[in-house]
């Protein structure tokens, strides 16, 4: 009961404050054996869960549109991951100009929700070639989407869509199966 009341505290503190506190903060430093360093930028992490159609981010509601009314799931959780790079262009720029790309790969562990997902097989009953009804164990797999958004805020502070990537990950409870590109 304690865990529940917890939950429901997290889940209400999220939805009022949203987006706006930061899981996890980074410094990024330049460090060299002269200097004590130098503060080239800073990175923020956020995580939000939703369960909530309204809820969700522009994007999701987009490809849900696109999707037939069969493949949109009602027991579904989105994580809403965004991660924040923001640089400091008064140390960078005299050295390297205008940075006009940034490379950042993104680590997204599933092993923690693997224990969450029910056993690897799931029985369907089938007409075998003599017309007879028989069971089968299938293996049973879940669907991860997974939608990176680019988007870069100048100094205008206006919020500029570059692209977006979409694969869709399929496991099981032991793993990784396949990644199919969207």
């Amino acid at each position: 009961m304690k865990d529940r009341i917890k939950d429901i505290g997290k889940e209400r503190f999220r939805e009022n404050w949203g987006m706006a506190t930061t899981d996890f903060d980074y410094h990024v430093w330049f460090r060299n054996q002269k200097d004590k360093g130098v503060l080239l930028g800073n990175i923020s992490e956020m995580t939000k869960f939703y369960r909530d159609e309204d809820k969700l981010p522009q994007v999701v509601r987009d490809k849900r549109k696109s999707l037939g009314k069969h493949l949109v799931y009602l027991q579904e959780t989105i994580v809403h991951y965004r991660q924040n790079l923001r640089l400091n262009k008064v140390v960078l720029e005299p050295f390297w100009g205008r940075i006009w790309s940034i490379r950042n790969t993104f680590r997204f562990n599933i092993a923690r929700y693997l224990d969450y997902l029910d056993g690897s097989k799931e029985k369907h009953v089938a007409v075998d070639a003599q017309g007879n009804l028989c069971q089968l164990n299938i293996p049973k797999t879940y669907h991860l989407d997974v939608v990176v958004s680019y988007s870069f805020i100048g100094s205008g502070r206006k919020k500029k869509i570059l692209g977006f990537d979409a694969a869709r990950l399929i496991m099981n409870k032991n793993g990784l199966l396949r990644i199919e590109k969207c």
